[in-house]
């Protein structure tokens, strides 16, 4: 009967071992912030599909209902408060021109007024995800901020009365005649002081991506319209001289 040796060489030694553990480590560590930059660019590139989606619908809704004039809602709509002398909320609205459910309240909420939203693209950008902030579009139906509502919304204010939604339109057309075109829609991130919080993290400062409503064109913006106070006094400044209100320069 012959005997049969067992060769050392079947199995790793301890040094071996660490070796391809530290290689394995080292592997990971490169695929892990390369997967990351994946998935961040796979959310800015769903985002801007979503903007320019809604551009497209508000576009229609321009041509066909409001023959030019700006929605009358306001800048984040959550369908149940809106104000009598506004149009539909901006949910409302576009849904009659966006091929997606329009973002409603859970239904299996015990509150309904509270209930959180059930929302999708386009009206949910994949990087509102609660990861940094709370998320938008549960709060209130959709991740984006519309702009000229927060003019219709200081005008209200200061003047007590309603601006022309056409008014508002016009002033838009003026800036981009100026070199200077204004976003329509942004992310509402940049409602927030944080860079932190923002849905699409980017070197440089606070960003968002933005729709641009001319061409319903999607592209990223540096401007914080949350706190450039300069951008807000000239926008206003222009909207008061075409309005012929009181204090036109």
């Amino acid at each position: 009967m012959t005997r049969t040796t067992r060769n050392p060489r079947l199995a790793f030694t301890l040094i071996e071992l660490l070796v391809v553990i530290a290689i394995i480590g080292i592997l990971i560590g490169i695929t892990l912030p390369a997967l990351s930059k994946a998935r961040d660019s796979s959310r800015r590139t769903g985002c801007l599909n979503n903007l320019r989606s809604l551009g497209q619908a508000t576009t229609m809704y321009m041509d066909q209902a409001s023959k030019g004039a700006f929605p009358l809602v306001e800048p984040i709509q959550d369908g149940g408060q809106v104000n009598p002398n506004n149009d539909v909320s901006l949910l409302t609205l576009l849904g009659d021109y966006v091929d997606a459910p329009t973002p409603r309240r859970d239904p299996s909420y015990p509150d309904p007024a509270t209930a959180p939203f059930l929302s999708e693209a386009p009206y949910a950008c994949p990087g509102d995800d609660g990861r940094r902030t709370d998320s938008y579009w549960e709060k209130y139906g959709t991740s984006y901020y519309y702009t000229p509502g927060a003019v219709f919304q200081l005008t209200n204010l200061i003047y007590n009365m309603q601006i022309s939604p056409r008014v508002v339109a016009r002033v838009w057309d003026l800036w981009k005649e100026k070199g200077k075109e204004l976003p329509f829609l942004v992310d509402a991130c940049m409602l927030e002081d944080d860079p932190a919080a923002a849905f699409h993290p980017r070197t440089g400062g606070m960003g968002a991506n933005a729709l641009y409503i001319s061409d319903a064109r999607a592209d990223w913006a540096e401007i914080n319209l949350a706190n450039d106070t300069e951008i807000l006094v000239e926008l206003f400044i222009d909207i008061v001289r075409l309005s012929g209100l009181p204090g036109a320069p």
